[in-house]
């Protein structure tokens, strides 16, 4: 991967816009597209049926989590609003991590100021999916190599959500 983050999407008319977008779970990461045994039609629930812990955010079809991707909801204001089951492994507990800052959690070696720029655009709407390296801060730091972070909008509410990829075996 290259030092500088990438943009992965082009232009797309509305309508081609929203054929990308797809629902999944910010805690659990289920995509969403069915309704659930007794719930209302498919895009109006709001909690998973998955696993009935998380709220059903949208995003584009690019940036979408696994199931088992390690993922956090960051609010404009840098806030952590939600961390995947499996980001806790890496990150710490929901409990934690819900309300503190991410740059408490996480850093990229272009500089915090790049970093917090993706975040700011993801999180008031800007359609572009980026790809930047991260490092992992804090205590849990040293257990991890580089990792990069697929950066896009989700909501609503409005927010970044960055979905984290790299060596979580913890050898360096």
């Amino acid at each position: 991967m290259s030092a500088e983050p990438t943009s992965l999407t082009g232009t797309l008319t509305s309508d081609e816009l929203r054929a990308e977008r797809v629902r999944f779970c910010s805690r659990c990461g289920a995509a969403s597209d069915a309704r659930g045994p007794s719930g209302p039609e498919p895009g109006l629930e709001r909690v998973c049926v998955e696993c009935g812990m998380g709220v059903l955010l949208t995003c584009a079809r690019e940036a979408m989590p696994d199931r088992s991707d390690v993922f956090l909801v960051v609010t404009e204001d840098l806030s952590i609003s939600a961390v995947s089951e499996a980001g806790e492994g890496v990150f710490g507990s929901e409990a934690s991590l819900v309300g503190s800052s991410l740059l408490s959690s996480i850093s990229s070696p272009l500089g915090d100021d790049k970093l917090t720029r993706l975040i700011a655009e993801a999180a008031t709407g800007s359609r572009e999916v980026h790809t930047i390296p991260l490092y992992a801060a804090g205590p849990r730091a040293r257990r991890f190599r580089r990792l990069d972070g697929r950066i896009a909008t989700c909501g609503p509410p409005r927010a970044a959500l960055i979905v984290v990829a790299g060596r979580f075996d913890g050898r360096r």
